[in-house]
């Protein structure tokens, strides 16, 4: 037999009582099931409640990632880290001015510098991805 669950009321040890009867029981608070009629270990709603705990926890350590490695594409990221893919649009913060200025801009890798349509003369210190555009409906491109 599958090694057994805890109990599902108390979380004490299971064992076998094949003596008397059939059955699993608790330890600790005495539950007792005939596996002739249920499977100790089946317990669906908690199984799935496992799975998307650790979906959700999964999710959560991208959103809190601090390292370069780690580091989620929706989080500003230090030009001292990296630096975008070249000529790759993104939004940065421009400190070129008195005040931080967010704007789309790429990256020059012949030049080093950071530019936008109308200027190249940008003090990037971070950046991030562009998001993904919204869908307009009835105009989606065919790809």
């Amino acid at each position: 037999m599958n090694a057994l669950k805890p109990c599902p009321f108390c979380g004490g040890e299971a064992t076998e009582n094949r003596d008397i009867s059939n059955s699993i029981y608790c330890k600790k608070c005495f539950a007792e099931i005939d596996t002739d009629c249920v499977d100790w270990n089946i317990r669906p709603i908690e199984d799935a409640l496992q799975s998307r705990i650790a979906e959700l926890e999964a999710e959560n350590d991208q959103l809190t990632a601090d390292s370069t490695d780690e580091r989620q594409d929706d989080k500003w990221i230090p030009v001292s880290e990296r630096l975008p893919d070249n000529w790759m649009s993104v939004l940065t913060i421009d400190r070129s001015k008195s005040t931080r200025d967010m704007m789309t801009a790429f990256y020059n890798p012949e030049t080093s510098l950071w530019s936008t349509h109308f200027s190249c003369d940008l003090w990037v210190t971070h950046w991030m991805p562009l998001p993904e555009p919204p869908i307009m409906y009835g105009k989606e491109r065919e790809e």
